[in-house]
């Protein structure tokens, strides 16, 4: 009987954190693109706060900079109508007060990080797996709306969500923690 209880438990909570992350995925699909004509694959380059809309799958290579401009408000919402890649040894690298609790990049798809890359941010797969290679880092979290989730020896830190600036509502559960959760 104990047992049973406790799953009983564990499949509510299951089940309020896949309700609680699609209500994420679906406010933050609903903030209106900022940026338009961004190439599918970020590379190299520097990119300044607001909602981008890639029209297909997309990637990152080489070092990619989200420069918040001196706003510590500054948010980035990168939008991927496909699967996202990061590749082996990519970087992201925060500048001028961007937080990583601000930066949310959504594949409409599988998102897979490459091994020894550093990745901030929150990803949200919907409907497909999430994957981190080994050696890598991230300053985030991997949420999959329907999909595995799987990290090899990699470094994951939770970035101080009290301070993100995107109003969406959650669980009123503190206990139940989004992070690396498959649901």
């Amino acid at each position: 009987l104990h047992l049973s209880i406790r799953r009983q438990r564990q499949m509510c909570i299951r089940d309020r954190a896949k309700e609680d992350l699609l209500k994420v995925y679906i406010s933050l699909n609903n903030i209106p693109v900022t940026k338009f004509g961004h190439l599918a694959a970020f590379t190299e380059e520097a990119i300044s706060p607001g909602v981008y809309l890639i029209p297909s799958a997309g990637s990152v290579s080489g070092t990619v900079t989200l420069n918040g401009q001196g706003d510590p408000n500054a948010v980035f919402i990168i939008k991927f109508q496909g699967a996202f890649s990061m590749g082996a040894g990519a970087k992201i690298v925060l500048a001028r007060g961007t937080k990583a609790e601000n930066v949310y990049w959504i594949a409409e798809g599988a998102s897979s990080i490459g091994a020894a890359a550093d990745m901030v941010g929150t990803l949200i797969a919907h409907p497909g797996a999430v994957s981190m290679g080994a050696g890598c880092t991230l300053v985030g979290r991997m949420l999959s709306t329907s999909g595995a989730i799987s990290v090899a020896t990699s470094e994951v830190t939770k970035p101080d969500a009290g301070n993100s600036i995107i109003p969406v509502v959650v669980s009123e559960d503190p206990s139940l923690d989004l992070s690396l959760i498959h649901i």
